[in-house]
């Protein structure tokens, strides 16, 4: 059940949500985040204020990060435009990992179950994302808290990955579920590794 209406609720500057340091910070990754090229990518890099980048990583305009503090990016990453990463609950992407544009990847969910409380005004539920080493997340795919992405996995476009993925596999659909087994050039795909 919601609020009684004899409660007083703090609006949402009494809990936090706006100061004015707040307000300056917001308007200033908004324009580092529209700044285009190679100029724009360092200014990314070097002013969101990661937990750590690596070298030689590209992140392309219209990236957004909410709490840059818990992302971690490992080396030759590619971010493509338009993507969005939630680090509340911590953020990796290891070397040569691919995002294509407008990626989500969100590790802070809501938490609903009760309804004595208006879920805007709920507890929040924080859990690690690890993304692995030459994985492939494809455009518009979501990303969800918890969730590990293996090795060299790649997932589709679209999809929304709410379990791990395991290593070298192409997952899909909604929610994600394994396709097939990703092969070394010249192998041959074993029919067993194909899933429903």
């Amino acid at each position: 059940m919601a609020a009684r209406p004899e409660e007083r609720v703090p609006d949402w500057r009494e809990r936090g949500g706006w100061t004015l340091g707040w307000e300056i910070r917001r308007w200033g990754k908004v324009f580092i985040s529209r700044v285009p090229g190679g100029f724009g990518s360092i200014l990314r890099r070097t002013l969101y204020g990661f937990a750590a980048c690596g070298k030689d990583c590209l992140i392309l305009e219209n990236v957004w990060v909410e709490y840059p503090e818990g992302l971690t990016i490992g080396e030759h990453v590619n971010i493509a435009r338009g993507v969005i990463i939630n680090a509340a609950g911590t953020v990796v992407i290891d070397d040569w990992a691919l995002l294509a544009p407008d990626v989500i990847i969100y590790s802070q969910d809501h938490v609903f179950d009760g309804i004595d409380v208006p879920i805007s005004l709920a507890e929040d539920r924080r859990a690690p994302i690890h993304i692995g080493e030459s994985a492939w997340i494809a455009s518009r795919a979501i990303i969800t808290a918890g969730v590990s992405i293996g090795a060299g996995a790649v997932v589709a476009a679209g999809a929304v990955v709410t379990r791990d993925v395991p290593p070298y596999t192409l997952v899909a659909g909604v929610p994600a579920r394994v396709i097939r087994q990703r092969v070394m050039p010249g192998e041959e795909l074993d029919a067993t590794a194909v899933h429903e």
